[in-house]
């Protein structure tokens, strides 16, 4: 019954997500958590919700217990730092993009944010060294012409 219960609200929530009933996919996602709090997928799905329903603290901390049961989620990380780079955390978004760097070195996105975090923080060598990375990885592109501006 407690796995049944989890993914049926799982499921339910999945599907209110991608039919964009975000105010209801946030229930459904809090009630799956009540099932099986610890399920990293769930939390960073709700993160995800948050996210796009603009409740910026709320998807941090959702991101939060997804990286805190999944310690190597990169992409978790990643959206964490981003939430804290939007709360005006650059030091935090810093140290969160790291870790989504060290587990997952070849994430051209994490280098990009990086480099601007560090850029916001006047860290000017480490964000040199992350647009090349970026670009080593992404040569191509708007995202691109971008990194390369930066330089």
């Amino acid at each position: 019954m407690y796995v049944a219960a989890f993914d049926e609200w799982f499921t339910m929530a999945a599907r209110l997500e991608g039919e964009g009933r975000h105010a209801e996919a946030v229930g459904a996602y809090r009630n799956a958590l009540s099932s099986c709090p610890d399920d990293a997928e769930a939390w960073f799905n709700l993160g995800n919700v948050l996210r796009r329903a603009r409740q910026t603290a709320e998807a941090e901390d959702a991101y939060r217990q997804a990286v805190a049961h999944a310690p190597r989620f990169a992409d978790a990380w990643f959206n964490l730092a981003h939430m804290q780079d939007d709360l005006g955390k650059v030091i935090d978004a810093i140290h969160s993009l790291e870790r989504a760097i060290a587990i997952a070195p070849d994430f051209a996105d994490a280098h990009f944010n990086l480099a601007l975090c560090h850029e916001q923080a006047g860290n000017w060598a480490p964000a040199k060294r992350h647009w090349l990375h970026y670009l080593r990885l992404e040569s191509t592109g708007d995202w691109a012409d971008i990194a390369r501006s930066h330089l």
